[in-house]
């Protein structure tokens, strides 16, 4: 369930849950093993005690390519509302950026090491294409701020003193709800021909199963939105602080099909050593979730 191998620098610990004062720490202990449990238990508190049809749908794959929450989709009847409790720090997240992964070809021309002068080295031109890849504007929403390009990898070598022919770069592009795949090749093929390029480069979006994860934005209009907000002012004294998700996940997926909200708790270090989630606030989550479906008569 959205679990990640363990960081390098864990002590050898990461699989058993350590409590340390307030905190609980584990791999995944906020992302999200802490949000797992709060689902599960409020599911099983409350699917006799409240009006609300609810359904639990505990899928895999999160951090690989979805194949779990495309197949509950294809499952699972109208929904006027998804609760998501990835960890948010408590506040709610109405949101979130999409992604594609973009794949560049460069292919240059072989020649001997020692005269490069002779061959067009692959690994050059892709620098030069990076560099302009870097200088590509970021459209920015309002509310969900600008995307943003990250090279991921860069694959080439040979196995002799030779100027290398190949090379391939993968790279991460996440945008925004006024951008689209289209237009995002589009750009990249340009920044190609700006770089001035001796090699001959391929632009695509590197193929998968499923199809990547678009930008949404639940309405916070929404009767059951509203109804979510209100609840937690009524728990907490205060209205929540809400968000959208810089990054990606399945609650883009839902988000696109359903009134879609990411609500958990406050923790630290997930994808990382030291992993922890803050028990107190497993706790407050907890009641949050509780108190908002109790509210259907």
């Amino acid at each position: 369930m959205d679990t990640v191998s363990p960081a390098a620098g864990w002590s050898g610990n990461e699989y058993r849950p350590v409590v340390r004062g307030k905190k609980l720490f584990g791999l995944g202990a906020a992302d999200m093993k802490a949000g797992v449990a709060i689902a599960v238990s409020v599911f099983k508190e409350l699917y006799l005690k409240t009006k609300a049809n609810i359904i639990l749908a505990l899928v895999a794959d999160e951090e690989g390519i979805s194949r779990g929450a495309y197949c509950a989709l294809k499952k699972i009847p109208r929904v006027d509302l998804c609760l998501i409790p990835e960890p948010s720090g408590e506040k709610i997240g109405a949101g979130a950026r999409g992604r594609v992964v973009v794949k560049i070809g460069v292919r240059g021309r072989s020649a001997h090491g020692a005269r490069p002068s002779l061959g067009i080295n692959a690994i050059d031109e892709s620098a030069r294409i990076i560099t302009e890849i870097s200088k590509i504007p970021l459209k920015k929403d309002a509310e969900m701020g600008a995307g943003s390009i990250c090279v991921l990898k860069i694959e080439s070598g040979v196995q002799s003193l030779s100027v290398p022919e190949y090379c391939t770069m993968t790279l991460d592009r996440h945008y925004v709800r006024c951008e689209n795949e289209a237009g995002i090749i589009s750009e990249f093929r340009r920044a190609v021909r700006n770089s001035d390029t001796r090699a001959k480069a391929n632009v695509s979006i590197e193929k998968r199963e499923t199809p990547y994860l678009r930008p949404y934005l639940t309405e916070e209009r929404n009767p059951l939105v509203r109804k979510f907000v209100s609840a937690y002012a009524a728990l907490f004294g205060k209205m929540p602080s809400m968000y959208c998700n810089e990054s990606v996940g399945d609650y883009n997926i839902f988000g696109r099909r359903m009134p879609t909200l990411i609500y958990g708790p406050k923790g630290a270090n997930w994808h990382a050593k030291g992993e922890y989630v803050e028990i107190d606030s497993i706790k407050r989550c907890h009641k949050m979730y509780v108190e908002f479906l109790k509210g259907f008569k």
